[in-house]
Order: structure tokens, then sequence, then C-alpha cells
């Protein structure tokens, strides 16, 4: 299966802006809410896509806001986030991709803020508007639903409820497989891109560094694994007593 699309800056930033849009409005049956977020992005990206993205930056983005709030609130802003990023990159052995995405969630209560702050948001959004990639690529910013009229103008079904956002999601353990399957696919294009760069000039001394870090990092990775899988070996044998 090959790889889709690799994911802009702009791109995260819109699915950021549309989630709060959409969940300021009350918007949250899960099959409308994502055919109302893949409104914005027309037919570059499928649902499903749109689903596994927000899977790795809603992951990503809520254990940088818990970080920010873990952190001294005496520093200001600025240093409390030069701060958070020096020990996420220190826990997770990768910067932080995702801080123009953090400051649109971060007042959206599912990231530590409240209804009131994500109004705020909803509004300077509204204003500024997130910068499209392009405008043969994304729609417009869909408005905030008001979810009671459509709720009086939709049919009764018998259904009590209709899932929500988050129970269209894969479950807490399938959202870390997923997250970390995505993450690997990211590191893939990354060092396929650094392979091809170093590859233009091989004998230099950089690019004969670069393959040698590579290869231990590869290396390191194996063992790894190796051990996780022994491990897990283990673990079966152990039950099986």
């Amino acid at each position: 299966m090959g790889r889709g699309k690799k994911w802009s800056g702009v791109e995260d930033q819109a699915l950021a802006a549309a989630y709060v849009a959409l969940t300021s409005g009350g918007l949250k049956t899960g099959i409308t809410f994502w055919e109302r977020v893949r409104e914005r992005f027309k037919d570059t990206r499928s649902i499903r896509a749109l689903q596994n993205r927000w899977v790795l930056v809603s992951e990503e983005v809520k254990e940088f806001a818990r970080l920010c709030v873990d952190l001294d609130e005496q520093e200001d802003e600025e240093k409390t986030l030069e701060t958070a990023m020096d020990v996420f990159q220190a826990r997770k052995g990768r910067m932080f991709e995702f801080l123009s995405c953090w400051r649109i969630l971060r007042f959206c209560p599912k990231f530590g803020g409240t209804e009131e702050d994500r109004d705020r948001e909803v509004a300077t959004l509204v204003e500024l508007e997130v910068e499209s990639p392009a405008a043969e690529e994304l729609a417009p910013m869909p408005p905030p639903v008001d979810t009671k009229k459509e709720n009086l103008a939709r049919p009764a079904t018998g259904e009590s409820s209709k899932p929500s956002v988050e129970d269209e999601l894969p479950s807490p353990f399938a959202q870390q497989q997923l997250t970390s399957e995505l993450r690997r696919k990211n590191d893939l294009q990354e060092d396929e891109l650094a392979v091809k760069l170093f590859g233009e000039t091989p004998e230099s001394d950089d690019s004969q560094r670069f393959f040698n870090l590579l290869k231990r990092k590869k290396l390191l990775l194996l063992e790894q694994e190796v051990d996780e899988l022994e491990q897990a070996q283990h673990m079966r044998r152990q039950r099986t007593i």
C-alpha cells in the first residue's frame, strides 16, 4: 500500500480550526462531523485520512498541553513554551511539530480550556481565518453549526443517540497503535529525504558521519524490537505455566 501525500502544517492548522469551529456549534455526531470537516478539504483528503491525522494531532497536542500546565506558571508564556518544547523532545526523542495546532486548540475543553475560551477563539478564527493551502485545495472555513435547529429539522429515527466524534475514532489502545504507525511512517519519510540529500555527496565527511549514525540508529531500533519480542514471548510462556 502506498503512502498518501505528506501533510503540510497549513493542513494541520485547517484541521484544528475545523474542529474548533464545529464543536463550538455543538456538532458531535460522528459521521456528520467528519463530512463537514471533509468539506473544508474538498476531495484532497478522505474521511479516513482526516480521522487518522486527527488521532495523531490530538494525542500530541494533548500531551504538550499537559506539559504546559505542569510547568511553573510564574514564567511568561514564551518561556513556558520553550521549556515545554525541550521537555517534550527529551521525553519523546523528537521535536513537537504541532505548535500552531496547539495555539488553535488550547482553548478547547478537551485540551485544557473552557467553553468560554473556545468561543473567543472561534470569534478570532472567523475574523482572521487560518490561511488555506490553496484556493483550489481547501474550501472556506465552515461556520459553527446550530445543532438545536438541525435536530428540530431532522426527522425522528427512533434512535436515542448517535455516536459522538470520539465514538467514531478507534479505542485508546488502537489510537496509540495508530499514532505509533503514523509516527513510524513520518520517520521513514524523513529518513528517505535525508538519505537522498546526503547521498548526493557520499564521500563528504558529513555524509559519512550521517550514514554511520543512521546505521547505529537502525541497529539500536532493531535491538529494541528484538528485546520487546523476547519479553512478550517470555510473558506468554509465564502465562502457560
